[in-house]
């Protein structure tokens, strides 16, 4: 809005003094006020300020632009109070969810408190940080032994830290979400994972969440997205409930590919090591020894691309892979069927039921989108996973089989799709961002109506 009047202005200006700026002039100013407009506002609602921003324009407009933005700054920070800054809340387990939801949400303007589940080995893993004390359940308790008093017995504990927030995330799932019912407040709930866990064999404790999401969902109170296609259509399959797909972005690691190896290497993040030690020896010139652990992502990075055999239709590490712009090679939809057949490893995390509390699946009707002997439902998952989305993930590349895996690196392009993925990358970005604001506008007109 400043923006279009300062414009304005300036054209005024232009027309009654034509002295002033040249029609040239005029031009690149609009441009330099139009960006420092829009620096400025940030500034204010993220309160950060870079001075680089006003010292890298043109040196003829330095002093007007400075003197241009001690006069607007006023007006910003007007438009800014218009909207108030929201407090979000989010317990969490895994730690890569809340991670890419806090960044996204606090360069929007708000803020983000986490904590973390003592007793959650992945915070530790991957971000090295230590899992909050939280005294009224562990995270083994939270898989092993979930009941419903967890979520009161969490509210009666911190109630009063808790009040302190104007909404909540439950970032993992929506299993999460009932904890903040007593709030009164609105929740968003990401389904990361399948959005049942801990319940999966707690067949009435699912269906106590399933009414749960439907009630709050009517009360305008929680507010369901999906970040993959798969648990956006699991949840619908179970509850008849749409939920948004917001794809994550995972910027947090803050670093980019740099090709700086000759060679490939496989997903450190594969579960199981017997494919990626198969290609490894047919192919050791080609494809790099899996990495020691720990290992930074700028190491993983530096490779010419990753190989991955998928445990699941969705993973945090893909995102982060993918944002980075590193090449990344799948197998084919046929092939990762014909791979299943011999390595039931693949895409064995697709289903808790399995993978989490080796239930027996003689229990499960034969379609159950848990019951992966069944070909329709392990194609159901393939169909909605995230590596053939190629509306959000263009450029990835697929191998139909090992000797085409072997071709296909020996003539592979990775400095051209690189480029790609980032010119893309910077498209899906804008877009996510997007998504989120909007989200977060009808979470704050929730908020205003308690």
């Amino acid at each position: 809005m400043i923006s279009k009047i300062v414009k304005s202005q300036l054209k005024n200006l232009k027309i009654n003094n034509a002295n002033i700026l040249k029609e040239s002039d005029l031009n690149m100013y609009l441009t330099c006020s139009s960006r420092v407009l829009k620096f400025a506002y940030h500034s204010l609602l993220t309160k950060r300020f870079d001075v680089t921003n006003i010292l890298s324009l043109q040196p003829l407009f330095k002093i007007m632009t400075v003197f241009f933005y001690l006069i607007f700054v006023l007006l910003c920070a007007i438009e800014a109070k218009e909207e108030k800054k929201m407090r979000f809340f989010a317990l969490d387990f895994h730690g890569s969810v809340s991670r890419d939801i806090k960044y996204i949400i606090e360069e929007l303007g708000h803020e983000v408190v986490i904590w973390m589940m003592p007793g959650s080995p992945y915070s530790s893993i991957v971000f090295g940080k230590t899992p909050d004390s939280i005294e009224v359940f562990t995270f083994q308790d939270w898989i092993s032994k979930p009941t419903l008093q967890m979520y009161d017995q969490f509210f009666e504990k911190y109630k009063d830290f808790l009040s302190e927030f104007d909404c909540f995330i439950a970032p993992l799932n929506a299993a999460m979400a009932p904890i903040y019912e007593k709030t009164g407040k609105p929740v968003i709930a990401m389904n990361a994972s399948r959005y049942e866990l801990p319940f999966t064999v707690h067949p009435q404790y699912w269906s106590w969440l399933n009414e749960f999401l439907i009630r709050k969902i009517q009360e305008n109170k929680l507010f369901l997205i999906a970040n993959n296609k798969g648990d956006q259509e699991y949840l619908r399959y179970y509850t008849g409930i749409h939920s948004e797909h917001i794809p994550s972005l995972c910027l947090y690691p803050g670093c980019c590919y740099s090709r700086e190896k000759s060679t490939f290497i496989c997903n450190p993040q594969n579960r199981y090591t017997s494919l990626s030690e198969h290609i490894q020896k047919q192919y050791p010139t080609l494809i790099n020894p899996p990495l020691p652990s720990p290992y930074s992502w700028k190491d993983l990075y530096s490779y010419r691309g990753i190989i991955h055999f998928p445990y699941q239709i969705s993973t945090m590490s893909l995102f982060e892979q993918y944002s980075a712009n590193i090449p990344l090679f799948f197998p084919s939809k046929e092939f990762l069927v014909k791979l299943r057949e011999n390595h039931p490893e693949i895409l064995s995390e697709c289903s808790y039921y399995h993978s989490l509390y080796n239930a027996n699946e003689d229990q499960l009707p034969s379609d159950d989108l848990n019951c992966l002997s069944n070909p329709n439902v392990i194609q159901f998952w393939i169909d909605h996973a995230d590596f053939y989305d190629k509306k959000n993930m263009p450029y990835i590349q697929y191998f139909h089989s090992f000797d085409h895996l072997k071709e296909l690196l020996l003539i592979v392009d990775t400095k051209t799709i690189s480029h790609q993925m980032k010119q893309h990358n910077i498209k899906r970005k804008e877009l996510i961002f997007k998504k989120w604001e909007k989200l977060l506008k009808r979470v704050e007109a929730a908020c205003k109506k308690q």
